[in-house]
């Protein structure tokens, strides 16, 4: 594989980084576990006309994503798993966070489990679940984009927690 120029950013970003990360890439079950043991959560109906958009959005960016290039699932192939984050003490930072929550929005968090496309209308913990969910060992030896985008939330991540 032909290495792509890295621009100043991501040269900062694998200084800073290179000695701190390894391949921890965890699949749709783990990531569900942790959601379960992190948060008061409460399945949403598919069909739930609240969400029904939210949810088509998601499953046609879930067909259209990177990993469904392999894949090559249908829209009808694809598993939905859409969630209601309880707006507790364990979600409290994540509902703080929201900017835009004027309107007392409840956070949701919906997952594909074909293409592991995940979604969440809350920036910050969809950047901790990304960081979560991990890297490959071929992202980190080939410098992929993935890589980038991991190690650009990971260095966001710490800078919004000071």
């Amino acid at each position: 594989m032909k290495e792509r120029k890295k621009n100043e950013y991501e040269v900062y970003l694998l200084n800073k980084y290179k000695n701190k990360i390894s391949s921890n890439k965890k699949g749709i079950s783990e990531i569900l576990k942790y959601l379960e043991l992190k948060f008061s959560l409460k399945e949403i109906d598919n069909h739930s006309t609240k969400y029904k958009r939210i949810v088509e959005n998601t499953k046609m960016n879930a067909l259209n994503c990177e990993k469904n290039k392999i894949k090559k699932k249908s829209y009808s192939e694809l598993n939905i798993i859409p969630y209601e984050v309880i707006q507790d003490i364990s979600s409290e930072k994540y509902y703080q966070s929201m900017i835009s929550n004027s309107n007392n929005e409840l956070i949701y968090i919906i997952i594909e489990t074909h293409t592991e496309y995940i979604y969440c209308n809350c920036d910050m913990l969809l950047k901790e679940l990304y960081v979560y969910q991990g890297i490959t060992n071929f992202d980190i030896e080939n410098a992929t984009t993935n890589l980038f985008f991991y190690l650009r939330l990971v260095d966001e991540l710490k800078k919004e927690s000071f």
